[in-house]
């Protein structure tokens, strides 16, 4: 359904654009495929004279394919003339997988708490099923995963506001955790950001199952057009929920599930991620038991409030992937005070950081340890909330020499906490990589 005639192009030859042209090549072999990318790129070894259109013309070719299939993130109103974009079939990975998968789909979005959230579903649901399969914006691509799946085989996906804004499906069940500002740099306004992520519900019908919390009224009028069954869930006891926080207690209307306390996940952000993966568990049946058990044996994703560990009597966190202000805040929150040193700042998207400021003076952090390039914005909201003369500014450029000062200034007993608020792209390759080299000079500072 999603290719139409007898030649592809892709556009775009990154990790997906290699797994996408092994599945065609594997599963359509008489398929003819290309390859169109700014950058100089190799074909894959499967098909190693699969024509390549690189550099600044490798658009010059695209009439000549009838289906375009493109990575995640590219906008074709910007990339495309309207006259080939109505003459092509325009489709993605995800399109294909989607047209493709034989099993159900349960899929996650939000701004933040997706990996967490559907590593969990996919983890509580390995309790009634041995063929759980974890991907999308995670990992392998997940045209990768597709191979021998059959249609008992349950699919878990993370979906990106990159991947569902070109989305012409919807799962079984969707997953849809709280959207603030985010990638406003791509999408424009958060207006055009809320439309990608609530294009996760748009293809739903009666039959499907749409989760989401009851707290955000704004998901609500988000979703207002979704035809689904809706199946919500609340940090409070509420009667349209199935599933609440009782007195610390996990709670659904069968009964208490576990203490809260027996969860490795700190923050009010994951006591979220937790009820929303947990509706999902009630929906497919899965034991209160099992639930319990698989809670209480699950630990935290890398990069997510992640502790690296104790050195010289200080405990390190890294919570590179907290990318915006509402991240750092509920990264405070998880460590009430216990945080001495807070490491933030990075890559300037044009988010609005003034709630950085009473976060920090709130959690009783005495330095802060910034990077460009919104570490000045950080410190100037800081400032505007009274805690400029109360807490000591450290200006940094590289991580080696923030983990050196947190080393210095934190005080015994206590929590260095790096949650940026900010992306990693000035200084760092992605957040991973900001997570690592974090980790990294703990340990090897921490040994000296």
């Amino acid at each position: 359904m999603e290719i139409r005639g007898q030649s592809v192009l892709l556009l775009g030859y990154g990790r997906e654009g290699q797994t996408t042209h092994r599945f065609l090549r594997s599963r359509y072999p008489a398929l003819k495929v290309a390859i169109a990318d700014q950058a100089a790129v190799t074909p894959i070894p499967e098909d190693p004279t699969a024509p390549c259109f690189c550099g600044p013309d490798y658009l010059s070719r695209a009439a000549e394919f009838d289906t375009i299939i493109h990575s995640p993130g590219m906008v074709m109103e910007r990339i495309l003339p309207a006259g080939l974009r109505h003459k092509v079939k325009l489709t993605t990975a995800t399109n294909l997988f989607f047209s493709l998968c034989p099993g159900k789909i349960v899929a996650v979005t939000g701004t933040k708490g997706k990996s967490t959230t559907s590593s969990l579903i996919a983890t509580l649901l390995s309790g009634i099923s041995s063929d759980v399969r974890f991907a999308g914006n995670i990992g392998k691509p997940m045209l990768s995963y597709l191979e021998g799946a059959k249609p008992e085989t349950l699919f878990v996906l993370e979906l990106s506001s990159f991947q569902l804004q070109d989305i012409h499906y919807s799962p079984q069940v969707a997953v849809l955790l709280n959207i603030v500002p985010e990638h406003l740099d791509h999408h424009g306004s958060y207006e055009a950001y809320a439309t990608a992520k609530t294009a996760i519900t748009r293809f739903q019908n009666e039959n499907d199952v749409l989760i989401h919390s009851l707290e955000y009224s704004r998901l609500r009028e988000l979703t207002k057009t979704s035809r689904a069954q809706r199946l919500c869930y609340s940090s409070n006891q509420h009667p349209a929920a199935c599933c609440w926080i009782d007195h610390d207690q996990l709670t659904c209307d069968h009964g208490s599930i576990i203490k809260r306390t027996e969860i490795s996940l700190r923050g009010t952000g994951n006591i979220q991620n937790i009820l929303a993966a947990v509706s999902c568990a009630l929906h497919f049946k899965v034991p209160i038991r099992t639930i319990a058990e698989k809670l209480k044996a699950f630990q935290p994703l890398e990069h997510r409030l992640e502790l690296v560990g104790e050195f010289k009597g200080i405990r390190f966190v890294n919570d590179s992937l907290a990318t915006i202000p509402e991240a750092l805040a509920n990264a405070l929150s998880a460590y009430t005070g216990e945080v001495d040193t807070v490491i933030a700042g990075g890559y300037d998207r044009g988010l609005n950081l003034s709630g950085t400021g009473p976060a920090i003076l709130a959690s009783g952090a005495r330095n802060l340890i910034l990077f460009p390039d919104t570490g000045p914005q950080i410190w100037q909201a800081v400032c505007a909330c009274g805690g400029g003369e109360r807490l000591r500014n450290f200006p940094v450029q590289a991580m080696e020499e923030a983990v050196r000062i947190a080393y210095t200034v934190t005080a015994p007993g206590k929590v260095c906490l790096m949650s940026p608020a900010s992306s990693s792209f000035n200084l760092f390759k992605d957040y991973r990589d900001r997570g690592d080299k974090f980790k990294d000079s703990v340990r090897r500072l921490g040994a000296g």
